[in-house]
């Protein structure tokens, strides 16, 4: 299993509320724009973990406003604005360092469609035995699902384990009944491969009961 694969958010300096909101936040991230990258789920952490900083910030600003201290409720103290401004500067730059801004995706086309393929080998290896439809009469969606139990399993005559190799073809031609270009061109192979198809026929008598000594 890869880092990235066992890679889990961790939260460390936020409260246990905080941190249920920002598990939540990054599987959400990760899953739409499947980051798998350890350099980037660790961006992604740094990000989720600054928004939850500018979420407590703006919490804190907005009790202060709840205060009967008119002075403290009408101006925000400069230190809770700087740090909001730094925080959101930071967000700023970790969501375009995870490229989640569409100006760079646009100013280069060769990485989004890259980004595109990626996502789409994610989405068919998720989802080898159904296929989303839209219905095009109301819009609906629905699955088309494999019926795995109506396949029938059978066995090639054109293979012998992995190895391309058919013992009546050989016959045939052993019996000269046709060419050795004739083998050749059933199989798609060239001259020299019937040769070695013989050889690997001889030493397998198992396939062809008539090489036994």
């Amino acid at each position: 299993m890869t880092k990235s694969k066992r890679y889990k958010f961790s939260g460390i300096g936020l409260t246990t509320k905080e941190r249920r909101r920002a598990k939540k936040l990054f599987n959400d991230y990760k899953k739409l724009h499947n980051y798998e990258k350890l350099n980037d789920l660790e961006l992604l952490e740094s990000l989720i973990f600054t928004e939850i900083l500018i979420e407590r910030t703006k919490d804190a600003i907005e009790n202060l406003g709840q205060t009967d201290n008119k002075k403290v409720a009408d101006i925000i103290p400069k230190k809770h604005l700087e740090q909001l401004e730094t925080l959101e500067n930071r967000a700023l730059t970790l969501r375009d360092k995870l490229g989640l801004f569409e100006e760079k995706q646009k100013n280069d086309p060769l990485e989004y469609i890259k980004t595109l393929e990626k996502k789409f080998k994610i989405w068919r290896d998720a989802n080898q035995l159904s296929r989303q439809v839209t219905c095009p009469f109301c819009s609906k969606l629905f699955f088309l699902n494999i019926r795995t139990d109506k396949y029938k399993p059978s066995k090639t005559a054109y293979f012998h384990d992995k190895i391309l190799v058919n013992v009546p073809l050989w016959k045939l031609y052993k019996e000269k009944k046709i060419t050795k270009k004739d083998v050749a061109n059933v199989l798609g192979v060239s001259p020299d491969y019937v040769d070695w198809m013989e050889k690997y026929i001889k030493e397998h008598p198992d396939i062809n009961p008539s090489t036994k000594n």
